[in-house]
């Protein structure tokens, strides 16, 4: 077989492909189920067992070369295809905000404190605060507890 002659071949047309679905069909072409390649991989089994270690290993050498030269040229298509995504869908980071995303809501407890306070003061109470932290005598002496308590 010509090796050299089906791996130029197949190179040649990777080469060519200018999109990812050429490529693929290009793939199927030669690594398909029915492809060039899978087809002289099924001839294996009728070979002698010399024949069929030289044509293996021929065989693999190319199909391996064909691979890695679609796995680099389907990079290449994908990296051409973001760098034409990226130039056509450019934002504009000079744009304010919109309205609705700069402004923050009240947390939940926060609210119902609010409307508790609004509720109760219409009931006549009013909202006193005192000292976070008591002493001693608030919260035991002038209750009455014994000192060992």
């Amino acid at each position: 077989m010509d090796w050299e002659n089906i791996k130029n071949t197949a190179l040649q047309m990777i080469e060519k492909a200018e999109n990812l679905p050429s490529l693929e069909e290009i793939r199927v072409k030669l690594l398909g189920k029915k492809g060039t390649l899978t087809e002289l991989m099924k001839n294996l089994g009728s070979m002698l067992a010399e024949e069929r270690k030289e044509f293996g290993a021929a065989l693999n050498n190319v199909k391996e070369e064909i691979t890695k030269a679609l796995q680099e040229k389907k990079e290449l298509l994908e990296a051409k295809m973001l760098d034409e995504r990226l130039k056509a869908e450019t934002a504009d980071i000079t744009l304010p905000p919109l309205p609705d995303m700069n402004q923050g809501r009240i947390h939940p407890v926060s609210q119902v404190m609010e409307e508790l306070i609004t509720i109760f003061g219409q009931m006549g109470f009013s909202l006193a605060e005192g000292p976070d932290i008591e002493d001693d005598w608030h919260c035991f002496e002038a209750l009455n507890f014994p000192k060992s308590h």
